[in-house]
């Protein structure tokens, strides 16, 4: 059992650890070596904490999972797709997930399916590409199984938690449908351009 002052301690790390990387300036952020830091030492951390049993070190592995989708997609999106397939997704579909564990992964498939370039992105990257996780389609298919799921069938929910992950099922649907229309839309925006810039 880990000891309190030690979780705290653990816990002011991984929040010192956020805020620095956080709030990294563009210059830092396109900088090969701090990037190279990330993905060495900020990465790992986050995969190995997103496993946490201990509800505030779980929560923070999310935020910090969160922040790379926010500052640094256009630069990891391997590692951000890999996350997704090894920690986040599987929390999701694991039978012995938490019902807040299952709602923070359902948070983070939020957050990628609310961003219509990083959701095209996971699609051609790990659904078209060589890899082959077909970590969309995984992402799909689990928003399926809450919206399906009866509740004898998941009998350590009560109801409103039960209710309130459908609803979240529900809203990540919404939002993967309007982030396909929103990049269908820029598409065809840059396909005109492209075209009125050859003719003109």
């Amino acid at each position: 059992m880990v000891q309190p002052e030690a979780l705290k301690s653990k816990i002011l790390s991984l929040e010192l650890l956020r805020l620095v990387f956080a709030n990294a300036g563009h210059a830092f952020r396109s900088s090969g070596r701090f990037l190279d830091a990330v993905r060495e030492n900020f990465v790992p951390v986050v995969a190995e904490n997103a496993v946490s049993t201990v509800e505030g070190i779980f929560q923070l592995a999310v935020s910090m999972f969160s922040m790379l989708v926010e500052q640094f997609r256009k630069y990891l999106k391997n590692e951000i797709g890999l996350l997704l397939d090894q920690v986040f997704l599987q929390i999701a579909e694991s039978p012995h997930a938490s019902y807040k564990q299952k709602l923070m992964a359902l948070s983070v498939c939020s957050k990628i399916c609310r961003d219509s370039q990083m959701l095209v992105g996971i699609f051609l990257n790990f659904d078209c590409g060589d890899k082959q996780l077909n970590i969309f389609q995984r992402i799909v298919n689990l928003l399926e199984n809450f919206c399906c799921v009866k509740l004898s069938e998941q009998q350590w929910l009560h109801q409103p938690e039960n209710i309130r992950l459908r609803r979240s099922a529900i809203e990540i649907m919404v939002a993967i449908i309007r982030s396909m229309l929103e990049w269908v839309i820029k598409a065809k925006k840059k396909v005109k351009l492209f075209v009125a810039d050859v003719t003109g």
